[in-house]
């Protein structure tokens, strides 16, 4: 009875061993770590001088920063039981391929990779990436979810623009007669906050309104101070949509031109509709009294995963 006692007592250590054995198989197994094949949105990292991301094209001050991965188990959980998870975990790209100082290890255990761009050690939760809206600045963008496991650890991420764009062409009329110095843009309405926040789960982005900045945001010195002639500026700004409600929204935009307020309503002009992943396009003219004539086409042109 000793012996067959013994013996069972060997025989559950080393089914333990081997079971244990099985639960460590892939963890710290340059094998089973997740590799970035491809980043759609984000195809060639070739710098430019804007911030707005367009073609194939980054800002060279953004391109450094990478992109952050989020993964979890399936039901959101902490993936495969590890407690501390895979948060935020940072990947860069070299011009050949993406890689990270901090291994995300894969077992046989499906679980969901999560991304967004830029990269932000800030950025500690999924569902509350910091956002914000910018002059020729960061164009915020998350991926689309991807299964992941031991046999899917090769993933191409495509990435979704979260922001509302509006490219704004000002142009100097031909009978204003002073020097159309423009010192501030300012952007006043319901549908827009200042800051936000992303989550890279569903895209939705939430604009913060516990700050006071809500519905109004500014622009002025360095970006935006210059000088309007009648062939124009361009200016691209990223709006945090602040509304989920339907339905176009009243927008104020103000021109702050050789110190004097130059303002057009939208709303006579039927609204904009702030919506993420959207692009509008808009051309002022400043006329000799001081008042911003709306010219062409406002549309709501989808901007496309780059």
């Amino acid at each position: 009875m000793k012996t067959y006692t013994k013996s069972a007592v060997i025989l559950l250590a080393a089914l333990a061993f081997v079971g244990c054995s099985k639960t460590e198989e892939f963890q710290n197994n340059s094998d089973s770590a997740l590799e970035i094949a491809s980043v759609s949105g984000i195809l060639s990292y070739t710098p430019m001088s804007k911030a707005v991301i367009t073609g194939d094209s980054l800002p060279d001050t953004e391109s450094a920063k990478g992109i952050g991965l989020f993964v979890t188990a399936a039901d959101g959980g902490a993936y495969d039981g590890k407690t501390e998870g895979f948060s935020n975990v940072r990947y860069t790209y070299n011009g050949e391929k993406w890689s990270t100082t901090t291994p995300v290890y894969l077992s046989k255990t499906e679980g969901k990779l999560y991304g967004y761009f830029p990269y932000s050690e800030a950025a500690t939760k999924l569902m509350a990436i910091p956002v914000a809206s910018s002059l020729n600045g960061t164009d915020y963008l998350y991926a689309t979810p991807n299964d992941v496991s031991y046999s899917q650890k090769s993933v191409s991420l495509q990435m979704n623009h979260a922001l509302a764009r509006l490219h704004l062409t000002i142009k100097k009329g031909d009978k204003y007669l002073k020097d159309c110095e423009l010192s501030k843009i300012a952007i006043e309405s319901d549908a827009i906050a200042a800051t936000g926040t992303m989550n890279i789960i569903t895209g939705v982005v939430t604009g913060l309104k516990d700050e006071g900045a809500t519905g109004s945001v500014v622009f002025e010195g360095d970006g935006v101070t210059g000088t309007v002639t009648e062939k124009g500026i361009e200016k691209d700004i990223l709006l945090v949509p602040a509304s989920t409600g339907e339905g176009k929204k009243d927008l104020s935009l103000t021109l702050t031109i050789d110190g004097a307020d130059a303002k057009i309503l939208f709303s006579g002009e039927g609204g904009l509709d702030i919506r993420r992943n959207t692009k509008y396009t808009v051309t002022l003219y400043i006329n000799n009294n001081m008042n911003l004539v709306f010219s062409k086409g406002r549309g709501g042109e989808q901007i496309h995963a780059l």
